[in-house]
């Protein structure tokens, strides 16, 4: 492997990955979806590809021995490819919170006033009155998403109906997503870590259905699956790419898996879950186990939306978790499909793989552990983060509340760390201040300006502030602190 001599320093480390990686390291975290880590990683290659080679990156972190749980979230980054509008579109179009909401109503059962709005609106849009009719309604939504798929035009009527139903579903599972998180004990952290991954992936769902209506509404094509990382590599093709790293024997498999998953492109989520899959295969083989081999292999068992495997010996072993799921058994061979099923629950609450346990070798994580991986994990989650602001055992854990006032962007929960002391001051949140003022979150001044004084900063400590995060800052933050700087010397 080769390194310009300029960069020699960059390799020399302690801890964490070596330079210029770590500025990746921290930047790919567990609470963000792998298509916005994806854009991340093609940034980063692209700003150092007039510096350092991909292939001499790539060596370099491959040498340096990358925590496994990492290597496997940067993987999936290189390899995500979204969520597919056709893929959107069969999952939302199954109108499960829709008929759920109808069968209660025609049931007689008690239902929320926005519930009640949710159907009163489906009804004048689109003269849905029963749960029966919402079946032939979508039976007759995925015929026009095929339509669409294959760039046929539909007429306006039919339009309004494909996105009244996916709008008025997306209402409907946000309603259920807010109820969810409402119910949450955030007291419990063993009913958290069960519930929250659920509620991550409806979170997620609604996102890319909402993004689906407004494309049909728009008019707009239905995407094609591609590759969000080849994507961000503005111009590089991912032949050029892989012909680089193909004359490096160590960079061969990682090759391998982006030029499989070029051409078969598994929807990201199917994509870990079968990882889990040969995971627990090859742990229970006892042999070597790394996060690469089994991507490759679930690559290499993927085909067209269906999956097949030998798993041996280690059948019994995993026997529960495949029949829990799903997935069929014919003798040795486990099978499924990803039309019928999502095979969710192979997947873990961080969104990798899950391990192969036994019962008796089950672990649970430290309570502080736990505590930071519910934090990262659901950051996105504003109703939920702004109640755990109320638990104890989270705002007194150092690092927390700073944590969340960095990567929020809800003005309603940095509001409220601004507005509460026991949220900004003390030992353990005594960056809190800072991270406030430096949020480009519209937190109104009259919150902000409480920290403009010596208790909190000195002149010294606003200008060096000021010199390091001005990029960050809103500008009237900056003229705020300007001001009281001139004032104060």
């Amino acid at each position: 492997m080769s390194i310009p001599a300029a960069n020699s320093d960059d390799y020399f480390i302690s801890t964490g990955l070596p330079i210029p990686w770590n500025r990746l390291e921290h930047a790919l975290h567990p609470g963000e979806g792998f298509t916005d880590g994806a854009q991340k990683v093609g940034e980063f290659f692209v700003g150092l590809e007039t510096k350092l080679p991909a292939d001499d990156l790539l060596n370099t972190l491959i040498y340096s021995g990358p925590p496994a749980e990492w290597f496997e979230r940067l993987l999936y980054c290189m390899l995500d490819i979204g969520y597919p509008d056709l893929l959107v579109a069969k999952q939302v179009l199954r109108l499960r919170c829709l008929r759920r909401l109808f069968m209660r109503i025609e049931a007689g059962l008690a239902i929320a006033p926005e519930e009640a709005e949710i159907a009163q609106m489906l009804r004048k849009s689109t003269g849905v009155a029963v749960a029966r009719d919402l079946l032939s309604c979508a039976y007759g939504a995925r015929q026009l998403i095929g339509v669409l798929a294959r760039q046929n035009a539909i007429d306006d009527a039919q339009r309004s109906l494909l996105v009244n139903l996916i709008s008025a579903e997306v209402r409907a599972l946000g309603f259920r997503i807010n109820k969810l998180s409402d119910s949450v004990d955030v007291y419990n952290l063993k009913e958290m870590a069960r519930v929250l991954p659920v509620i991550r992936r409806f979170d997620e769902n609604k996102t890319s259905a909402g993004v689906l209506a407004e494309t049909i509404r728009r008019g707009r094509k239905l995407d094609t699956p591609q590759m969000t990382f080849v994507a961000a590599l503005k111009g590089d093709t991912l032949e050029k790419w892989l012909v680089s790293l193909s004359r490096h024997a160590r960079l061969v498999p990682l090759c391998e898996v982006l030029r499989l998953q070029s051409v078969k492109m598994v929807p990201t989520r199917s994509l870990v879950a079968l990882a889990s899959l040969c995971r627990w295969i090859q742990e229970a083989a006892g042999g070597e186990s790394s996060p690469l081999r089994w991507i490759s292999q679930a690559l290499s068992i993927y085909d067209q939306n269906r999956f097949s495997v030998d798993v041996g010996n280690a059948l019994p072993a995993l026997r529960d978790s495949i029949e829990q799921s799903g997935a069929w058994i014919d003798g040795t061979v486990v099978s499924g499909s990803f039309s019928d099923k999502l095979y969710s629950q192979w997947i873990g609450a961080d969104g990798l793989c899950r391990p192969l346990h036994k019962p008796e070798e089950k672990q649970t994580l430290e309570p502080e552990m736990e505590i930071w991986q519910i934090v990262k994990l659901n950051i996105s989650n504003d109703p939920f983060i702004a109640r755990l602001l109320d638990n104890s055992v989270f705002y007194m854990t150092p690092g927390v509340v700073e944590y969340i006032a960095l990567h929020s962007r809800s003005s309603m929960v940095l509001s409220k760390i601004a507005s509460l002391n026991y949220l900004y001051a003390g030992a353990g949140n005594q960056n809190v201040p800072a991270a406030l003022l430096k949020s480009p979150v519209t937190i109104p001044m009259s919150l902000l300006r409480q920290f403009l004084k010596p208790s909190f900063f000195s002149p010294a400590h606003l200008r060096m502030l000021l010199s390091a995060a001005v990029s960050e800052m809103r500008h009237e933050v900056i003229d705020e602190i300007q001001a009281y700087l001139a004032r104060n010397g």
